[in-house]
Formats: C-alpha cells, sequence, structure tokens
C-alpha cells in the first residue's frame, strides 16, 4: 500500500503513566473473523532529525500494521535505528481524510476543526533503541473520548475507525532517567516530558491510509 510521510504533529498534554499502562496492558480490540480489516503492511520512516528538521531523504526503518474494526484500531509496530533513548508514542488520527488538503493528510490539517475532523493523543511509550537500536510498539484504541488513554489535545477522540488515515509518530525523550520515576513517567507518556532537559525531536512516523 503506498504510504504518505507529511505526518502531523503537534504539542499536545496528556496523562502521565496511565498512558502507558492502558496502551501496554489493554488486550487487542479485533478478533477472529469479527469483520476487522487488516491493512497492508506500512513503512517505518524517517521523520525529524536532531533539532527538529524534517528529513529530506526518507529511508525505510521498519513497518507498521493496522487492524480495524467497527470497535476501534490495533497497531503493532516495528523499527530499526532508533536514537537510544526513551519515547512516547502519538496516535494522529484524520477521521474524514477525503476532506484533507488535496488529498493528502498533513499539518495543514490539523488546525481546520471539525474538518477533516482531526484526533491527536497518546498512543504508548517505552524505552527504545537499546544496543541495537530498534523499537517496538503496540496499542489499541477504542472509539470515542471515554476510550482515549490520556488526555486529548485536539479533535473527538477516534470515531471513523474503519476509514480514517491513522499516522503514528515516534517522539524522542533523551536519556531514560532511571534514577528519577516522575521525569522518567513523563518521558514515556507526555508530549514534553524531559524536553526541558534533552533535545526532544519525532525521529520516525508512518502513515496508514485507509
Amino acid at each position: 500500500m503506498k504510504t504518505k510521510l507529511k505526518v502531523s504533529f503537534l504539542a499536545l498534554a496528556v496523562a502521565g503513566i496511565l498512558v502507558l499502562v492502558l496502551a501496554t496492558q489493554q488486550g487487542p480490540i479485533v478478533s477472529a473473523g469479527g469483520g476487522e480489516k487488516i491493512d497492508a503492511t506500512a513503512s517505518v520512516h524517517d521523520f525529524q532529525d536532531y533539532g527538529g528538521v524534517i528529513v529530506i531523504n526518507a529511508q525505510n526503518r521498519g513497518t507498521s500494521a493496522l487492524i480495524r474494526n467497527a470497535e476501534g484500531i490495533s497497531m503493532n509496530l516495528e523499527t530499526s535505528d532508533l536514537p537510544v533513548g526513551a519515547y512516547s508514542v502519538w496516535w494522529v488520527i484524520f477521521n474524514k481524510p477525503s476532506e484533507c488538503t488535496n488529498g493528502t493528510c498533513g499539518a495543514v490539517d490539523t488546525g481546520k476543526g471539525g474538518a477533516p475532523n482531526t484526533a491527536e493523543g497518546p498512543c504508548c511509550g517505552r524505552p527504545a533503541g537499546s544496543s541495537d537500536r530498534t523499537g517496538h510498539f503496540s496499542a489499541s484504541l477504542g472509539v470515542g473520548p471515554k476510550k482515549a488513554p490520556g488526555e486529548v489535545r485536539r479533535g473527538p477522540t477516534l470515531t471513523n475507525p474503519m476509514g480514517a488515515e491513522v499516522h503514528v509518530v515516534l517522539r524522542f525523550h533523551g536519556t531514560p532517567a532511571w534514577g528519577d520515576p516522575q521525569l522518567f513517567t513523563s518521558q514515556l507518556g507526555t508530549f514534553g516530558g524531559g524536553c526541558d532537559i534533552f533535545a526532544c525531536f519525532n525521529p520516525q512516523s508512518v502513515a496508514h491510509l485507509p
């Protein structure tokens, strides 16, 4: 399936450790034979370099699979060549992709209010990119605000699981603060966790088209 690299990302305010717990412990929301739609695997690409500069010659770093049904979505992402550090991972959802600018959902569309019905919120977080610089992330998201694992800064959360364009963005938060539980929790579950100490940026992203 063709993927698009124009991924949107704005500053979000979310809950803390509960984000990690809900994303990692919630089981898959789909079941075999339940009318689910399994997207063709999409490629995870470079997004930003240190300093938040968009990578021009983006390379394929991994794969992401998204499973959809009427109750929500689940994703499994495996990637490589990550800077060693703590990560939060974020959903950026375009519930009405047909209303995106020129058929391409991106940053310009996140400021349109109700159209294209954009939602942004937390997915999951964990330390990644250890000695082998790989990352493995899994999460599920149900329909509606009550199913969101943390505070959602913008939009109605997921409302169109079968037809939404779903972007997933990996955010780097610097060296894991193992000795500071409060800081470490914020690194894994908030947009700005540790960014006053480390240079946060979004090294990789993936777009799942409807």
